[in-house]
């Protein structure tokens, strides 16, 4: 609300301004309104409007957070204790007017209080006149956020700063006390300033460059932050200096299993080169500051130079959005004051890059080539580089990677004098951007944007510059971290888990595993980040090395499971302290390349890992996927809904996935397939005059096979399916010879290719591809004793499916299959059946991994046991059973079966399936009217 509340009011100034209700302010700032038309006519009302609020956002959260820690002589948005007013503004009106305001404002205050001056708001025109002197005040000390106030921006500044409502009392609010104890507050409260603005753009089909800020600034977790930097930085200082006692003072380092032979010489902690290329509110240098200090200080450095020499040498921000540039540069700020009372008189900046779009003409390249002295190609693409910048940010890679000494020849030419003083200006700004981008970091420290839906300007950069990794700018980072950084440097970034596993990032899996090296790596899974991913984003955080250490084993810790920050946080450093087994792995990364696709598989033992060199899946069978209807209204219907003259003429059993359910069943639908789909084939747009319909694989329908569910929130389950059936897209299919056939499903359904699953697709899709990546070890010792127990298994899958009405081979209802006079007896009889037919599947089950586990080799790694819920049949249900069988009943009476002499048997027929639907053997449509009191027992029996 406090962005739009900012907007609507900076919005009504603009209105007022332009329609000539507000006159004073246009007789009294002529030269600020002439400079707000010419604005408003470049850049439109909105952008404008935005850009204000943007402005006074930030520096109303930093005079806050100033004023909590008595960094202003006097509050400027803070009321003294028991007051309501501002404590400037309090003094004012007694008559104590700050020094920062200058002479002409002095009289206009007094004119003001004495009622020399009418006004219908004196308080409040005062304040609005001592907050922009302050502002202005500020920028001699902190200019990369207190620039001094154009005067468009103070004529816009919000009438409203005192009342109850007011952006000045919500911030007062928002930001108490003890939430302004940290910088990182701020960073917290820009977050969610934007985020409504950022819920907005998500909805967005692509995002444009003036949106990507607001689409990917995510605030990162301190305790993620503090794993990437005491990893890295902190890494890399102790591995030069053995005898360091750092590692007491950071509790989220990790200890290395194994110590790296050569690494980036640090003798001296001004060497240290830190960037954030995207660098955001400022999190994850503030948090490097912290650690640097603590280094310098254990170095023997004085506070007041080690922290000079932090802000001067040691840290680098690259930022695209100005607005998250000037809170970077203000967090520093604000961490060097900390340590330093004098730091904000010492006119040191901190390095904070926002770039900039920069174009030149064909005769300004032309020029500045001449005055460089510099026609080479390079130069020129070099001066074309940054036409992009706001949008293509941190990933350009400068056409000349070291641009010193060119800067060097530019400053001592005399000849630069003569050129047009707007042109230099664009030049140097070029050289210091290229500065910035170019590989001179030991360590390179991000959260990188996490966006896909791009326009075709950023596609067309990815496809050029980054082809292995084009899917993400998140995977795009990750290869250019790695060349910002020296050789041997350091990469330490959260993002996103799914170039771990995802086929479309295999390119750059196998970029990493043979160029350069994981040291540690947290996988984080999703709600990671419990204020505003939740469950959408699932994370890794990792630090990597540029460079290739063969042998290595890095340390993994996998907290997929937590269900929060905090109990990830707990996980993880329980894992770090105990290395259990449940959370800690070591693993040697040239064994994920001996697994297809090469996922970043760190539980995954070498011997399992060896198994693909053994052969696959693959090797024996086919997959396929299957039709895509496009309409499912109109071409398919469950089986009950169809006389039974016309199915297998015009309506074709159908797979079409379903849920969890192994060995056998799922048999619910059929497909208008009359005249060989002759009405799918031809179902095109009417719009468009695309086909919508897409037979895929029409060959392999009506072939014996396998079946499984494409999507499904676990493991998939595999089901064997008869002769006769079409498949379709959700319900993909895989073939075999006959003699392999119940062999392989027995593999796909046992532990070790659950086991494999976890890598093969860790995500809830199961495509025909990934199947066949299964690890596959046939054994013809074993084929007869697999066959029988799998044909075994799908024989008691199928008892159960046939039990009920809604298989399509239903003959009776099991409570009527035997000679019991009573309802109850037959339960009981069923019960017994349910139970025995739920031991025996679980029992093959077992002993299915049993012989797979022995086969693989997985003894150490696997037991044969299956969970009660893992097992796919039925166990009796009193009332669902007995509402199934008063809805066969019923059917009975509708003609929808009939009774001979062994009982009650299907009668078949067509019927008019929706005048008794509520008769329908369906789970949530049976006998709805049925509630728990008809079920006691008494009743039943």
């Amino acid at each position: 609300m406090a962005r739009i509340q900012l907007q609507e009011q900076i919005s009504s100034k603009i209105d007022q301004i332009q329609s000539g209700a507000n006159s004073l302010v246009q007789i009294e700032n002529p030269v600020a309104v002439k400079s707000l038309n010419c604005l408003l006519a470049e850049k439109g009302q909105k952008k404008l409007v935005e850009e204000c609020a943007y402005i006074w956002f930030n520096r109303l959260c930093a005079l806050r957070f100033m004023d909590a820690h008595r960094y202003n002589p006097t509050f400027v948005v803070t009321p003294k204790e028991g007051r309501m007013l501002p404590e400037i503004l309090s003094d004012a009106m007694a008559g104590v007017i700050d020094e920062s305001v200058n002479p002409k404002d002095r009289i206009r205050i007094d004119d003001l209080l004495s009622g020399a001056l009418e006004s219908s708001n004196a308080q409040s025109e005062i304040y609005r006149i001592l907050l922009v002197s302050k502002c202005n005040d500020l920028s001699k000390c902190l200019p990369g956020l207190f620039e001094k106030i154009e005067d468009y921006t103070d004529i816009l500044l919000p009438d409203d700063l005192l009342s109850t409502d007011s952006i000045v009392m919500k911030m007062l609010s928002a930001l108490d006390d003890e939430n302004c104890e940290s910088i990182e507050v701020i960073g917290w409260l820009y977050q969610y300033y934007i985020s409504e603005r950022k819920d907005e753009v998500m909805k967005k089909k692509t995002i444009s460059k003036e949106d990507m800020a607001a689409a990917t600034q995510l605030f990162t977790p301190d305790w993620i932050v503090r794993y990437l930097v005491e990893n890295s930085i902190g890494r890399l200082w102790i591995l030069n200096h053995p005898d360091s006692h750092l590692a007491e003072k950071m509790e989220f380092y990790v200890k290395p299993a194994q110590q790296e032979e050569s690494f980036v010489k640090i003798e001296d902690p001004s060497e240290f080169k830190v960037c954030d290329p995207c660098c955001g509110s400022g999190h994850m240098l503030v948090y490097s500051f912290d650690v640097l200090f603590d280094i310098y200080e254990e170095f023997g450095y004085p506070a007041q130079d080690a922290v000079a020499s932090i802000i001067k040498n040691n840290l680098f921000g690259i930022e695209l959005d100005s607005r998250a540039g000037q809170l970077t540069y203000f967090a520093l700020m604000m961490k060097a004051r900390e340590k330093d009372k004098r730091f904000l008189t010492r006119q040191i900046k901190p390095n904070v890059c926002v770039l900039e779009a920069i174009k030149f003409s064909d005769e300004e390249v032309n020029a500045a080539t001449n005055l460089l002295k510099e026609p080479s190609l390079s130069i020129i693409n070099l001066l074309r580089q940054f036409e992009h910048a706001d949008e293509f940010g941190s990933l350009i890679v400068p056409a000349i990677k070291d641009i010193t000494e060119m800067k060097g020849h530019f400053a001592d030419n005399t000849e630069a004098t003569l050129f047009d003083s707007e042109l230099i200006t664009r030049i140097e700004k070029v050289f210091a951007m290229t500065e910035y981008l170019s590989p001179r970091y030991n360590i390179v420290i991000t959260n990188p944007p996490y966006l896909g839906k791009f326009e075709q300007s950023m596609k067309d950069f990815a496809q050029k510059n980054y082809p292995d990794s084009k899917a993400d700018e998140f995977a795009m980072f990750m290869e250019r971290d790695w060349m910002l950084c020296v050789k041997g440097g350091y990469s330490a970034m959260v993002n996103m888990q799914s170039w771990m596993f995802l086929s479309s990032y295999e390119k750059l899996r196998k970029k990493v595993l043979s160029t350069k090296t994981i040291l540690s790596m947290i996988h984080i899974g999703a709600r990671g980040f419990d204020s505003i991913s939740g469950e959408v984003v699932s994370t890794t955080a990792f630090i990597s090395k540029s460079s290739i250490v063969k042998d290595f084993r890095g340390q993994y810790f996998r907290i997929v499971d937590g269900q929060s920050e905090a109990e990830k946080q707990e996980k993880y450093l329980y894992a770090v302290q105990n290395h259990d087994g449940k959370c800690y792995f070591e693993a040697d990364q040239s064994n994920f390349c001996k697994i297809p696709g090469s996922p970043i598989a760190y539980w995954v033992s070498e011997r399992f890992a060896n198994l693909f060199a053994v052969g696959t899946i693959g090797d024996c069978c086919k997959t396929r996927e299957g039709l895509s209807p496009a309409d499912n209204e109109r071409f398919l219907r469950l089986w009950s809904e169809v006389a039974i003259q016309k199915i297998n003429t015009k309506w074709i059993k159908y797979q079409k996935g379903g849920e969890y359910r192994k060995w056998y069943g799922n048999n619910y639908y059929l497909v208008n397939w009359e005249n060989d789909g002759y009405e799918i084939k031809h179902n095109f747009d009417t719009q468009s005059g695309r086909l919508r319909s897409h037979n895929l694989n029409g060959a392999f329908g009506y072939r014996e096979g396998f079946s499984w569910t494409a999507i499904c929130s676990s493991t998939p389950s595999f089901r064997y399916v008869q002769p006769g059936f079409l498949f379709d897209s959700a319900g993909s299919m895989g073939f075999v010879d006959k003699w392999k056939l119940y062999y392989v499903i027995g593999i796909l359904n046992s532990l070790v290719a659950k086991k494999a699953f976890l890598f093969i697709s860790p995500t809830m899709k199961f495509m025909p591809g990934q199947i066949l990546q299964v690890p596959f070890d046939f054994n013809e010792d074993k084929l007869e004793i697999v066959n029988r127990l799998v044909a075994n298994c799908i024989s008691l899958c199928k008892t159960d499916w046939d039990s009920f009405e809604t298989s399509w081979d239903f003959k009776r209802h099991p409570l009527v299959c035997n000679k019991a006079s009573r309802i109850v007896d037959a339960y009981a009889e069923w019960e017994y059946d349910c139970n025995e037919r739920f031991n025996q599947l679980k029992a093959n089950e077992e002993e299915l991994n049993r012989i797979f586990i022995d086969i693989y080799g997985l003894q150490d790694e696997l037991t044969p046991e299956e969970s009660d819920s893992d097992v796919t049949v039925r166990k009796a249900d009193l009332k669902r059973d007995v509402q199934s069988f008063i809805s066969y009943a019923v059917g009975c009476m509708f003609g929808r079966y009939s009774l001979d002499y062994e009982g009650l048997a299907y009668a078949g027929g067509d019927w008019d399936s929706s005048k008794y639907a509520t008769f329908l053997p369906d789970e949530d449509n049976v006998i709805p009217v049925l509630d728990d009191e008809w079920f006691s027992d008494d009743i039943v029996s």
